[in-house]
């Protein structure tokens, strides 16, 4: 996909998000006062703030009947163009085509028919391209009406308007690369800063512009710069963070940073991001950018003073303090749910209990400052046939990879076994069969049977040098 495409759906996805919202806020108005018995049509339009010349746009039209009767069949909508677009096509919130039943100039007309009462919001997305030579700071208006042969008492709501400015920086953009995040992750941001070429080349225009970027940052009780991305850098001084420099004329100018996000963030919680652009005497404002803060029901913030807890009864997990020097998100995945078996390290049986734990702060925590204890719970059906002393917390990177023994435990009682760590990975629980108790070790044959040759060489130097003949 074309990066211009690309960031104009993303302003479509978010201008019908906030036109979801707004359309909430409407009909709460509307429930807060009697209806009366009519037919009242609405319509709504949005589109970006900026398009360039020569490029393509998508204008969101909704329309709805938030009357208490329905209306007739002849309800149309309809929308004229400014000078300077064409329509190019049009498609229903799903995707598929839908052209207008009649063109007549600038004009573009859709038969919408029967609308019933309180009916969901119809969707015309309208793709247009404005004209290669359309001036810079042009404003083009959309117009659209809904109508019907039905009398209505209020039609203030049956025209609306939007208005985009051309501008040759509208091919630029901000975006996350995730719309959710959670305590201790890092969000990377991304900034395109283009400057189109118009068709037919400058026209004796200077092919670079001077350019200044200014990004807002979120809060410093929500987020922490952790620094720039790639090969271009610009300077932070408290929440601001600037660029200046000079943009060629079709050669896009891309700028990243990252931001982590501290552990005190609440989940439901909005981290807001806004930049905009600036030069000579224009300016343009990138889209908010927004990411909703989620905890997943397994997640447990932990900060200094440590943190103690238990995961359905079967793994206790005992953080003591000083552990972490800040707040660090703590998750806990099962391995296995009912009777699965996880293959372990030869002799080694599987005591029905395996999990991941990981944790989070500005990345993936690797190393703990204090060993973590971790005691996993088990009952007779879980270690039947095997020594309870012999109970072992093995850890491995990843499925696949070999395990290796935790060390001795901590403590083993009726019912529990407790062990120590420092990292994090994937555990699981073994034990030796009653028959293997002691840890006997069993060589393989061709080892048992080169120490058996071994063994009486020995004995016969021996032997020989007590003076026993050979």
């Amino acid at each position: 996909m074309r990066p211009g495409i690309r960031w104009m759906w993303l302003a479509v996805v978010l201008l019908l998000g906030l036109g979801m919202a707004g359309v909430s806020l409407a009909r709460a108005e509307v429930q807060a006062a009697p209806l009366a018995d009519e037919v009242n049509l609405e319509v709504l339009l949005m589109a970006p703030q900026h398009v360039a010349a020569g490029a393509r746009y998508v204008v969101n039209l909704e329309y709805s009947n938030r009357g208490s009767l329905a209306s007739p069949q002849d309800t149309a909508v309809t929308v004229t163009l400014p000078d300077g677009v064409t329509f190019i096509a049009a498609k229903d919130r799903s995707g598929a085509d839908l052209p207008p039943d009649s063109i007549s100039g600038a004009q573009l007309t859709w038969q919408v028919g029967v609308l019933q009462p309180g009916d969901c919001l119809g969707h015309i997305f309208i793709e247009l391209e404005v004209g290669g030579q359309v001036a810079e700071d042009t404003a083009l208006e959309v117009q659209a009406e809904i109508a019907s042969s039905s009398s209505e008492l209020d039609l203030a709501n049956n025209t609306a308007s939007v208005t985009s400015l051309v501008c040759d920086m509208a091919d630029s953009g901000k975006e996350a690369h995730v719309r959710q995040a959670r305590p201790g992750d890092v969000i990377t941001y991304t900034i395109r800063m283009n400057w189109m070429r118009r068709p037919g080349g400058m026209g004796g225009m200077p092919g670079d512009r001077q350019m200044q970027l200014t990004d807002t940052l979120p809060g410093a009780h929500q987020v922490r710069f952790l620094g720039w991305s790639g090969p271009v850098s610009g300077s932070v001084q408290g929440n601001q963070l600037t660029w200046q420099g000079r943009l060629q004329a079709g050669e896009p100018q891309v700028l990243q940073y990252r931001l982590g996000v501290l552990g005190e963030v609440q989940p439901g919680e909005i981290i807001t991001n806004r930049a905009g652009l600036g030069w000579g005497f224009g300016h343009m404002q990138f889209m908010p950018v927004t990411t909703v803060i989620t905890l997943p029901q397994n997640a447990r913030m932990v900060g200094p003073l440590g943190h103690q807890w238990s995961h359905q009864g079967e793994v206790d997990v005992h953080v003591p303090p000083g552990a972490v020097s800040e707040t660090t998100r703590f998750e806990f995945h099962p391995l296995v749910s009912g009777t699965q078996v996880i293959s372990g390290p030869p002799g080694w049986r599987f005591a029905h209990r395996a999990f991941e734990m990981n944790a989070f702060h500005f990345g993936e925590v690797h190393q703990f400052e204090k060993p973590i204890t971790l005691t996993v719970n088990f009952g007779p059906q879980e270690i039947a046939g095997l020594q309870q002393n012999s109970l072992r917390l093995w850890y491995r990177s990843g499925p696949g990879e070999p395990w290796a023994m935790l060390g001795e435990p901590q403590q083993i009682q009726a019912g529990s076994a407790s062990f120590t760590t420092t990292h994090f990975t994937q555990f699981a629980l073994f034990g030796l069969p009653d028959s293997a108790y002691g840890y006997t070790l069993h060589l393989p044959v061709v080892a048992r049977s080169a120490a058996v040759v071994q063994a009486v060489s020995d004995a016969g130097s021996d032997v020989q040098g007590s003076g026993a003949p050979r």
